[in-house]
């Protein structure tokens, strides 16, 4: 019986093989996971700032609800818009992406709030109707 020795190179090659990645798959790797951040991050931020937009939207149509309806006081509301105001500011600045057709969105909205404060103005007693002024004042100095 012939006992057969392998080969010294032979044993170096087969301990080797398959137990660590090579240089070129841990790249290719690499490159796949950049190629997707690349892609995803972009439309990441974007959906972020198009939902704090929408909400900020939601909530205006909300708050000129309750102001149609006399549901809040012009106190409240006014609180409820200075907030809504400052919690948008500080979300926009965040995501830093806003755009024309986001400001002629919320334009809108706050024109129609603002032609609700004038009827607002006009049927309220005195301390109500200076509260509303003051809301219509500063909705105006957004709008300009």
């Amino acid at each position: 019986m012939k006992m057969v020795i392998p080969d010294l190179k032979t044993l170096i090659r087969k301990s080797r093989s398959y137990t660590f990645f090579t240089l070129l798959e841990l790249l290719v790797v690499v490159a796949i996971v950049a190629i997707i951040a690349v892609i995803a991050v972009p439309r990441f931020i974007e959906a972020r700032c198009r939902a704090a937009i929408t909400k900020f939207l939601g909530d205006l149509d909300a708050l000129k609800t309750d102001i149609t309806g006399g549901l809040v006081t012009a106190q409240k509301a006014s609180e409820r818009l200075r907030d809504l105001i400052q919690k948008f500011n500080d979300e926009i600045k965040k995501s830093g992406c806003f755009n024309d057709q986001d400001r002629q969105a919320i334009i809108s909205r706050l024109q129609q709030i603002n032609f609700e404060l004038d009827q607002k103005v006009v049927s309220s007693d005195e301390p109500e109707k200076t509260i509303w002024q003051r809301m219509k004042e500063k909705i105006q100095e957004i709008l300009n």
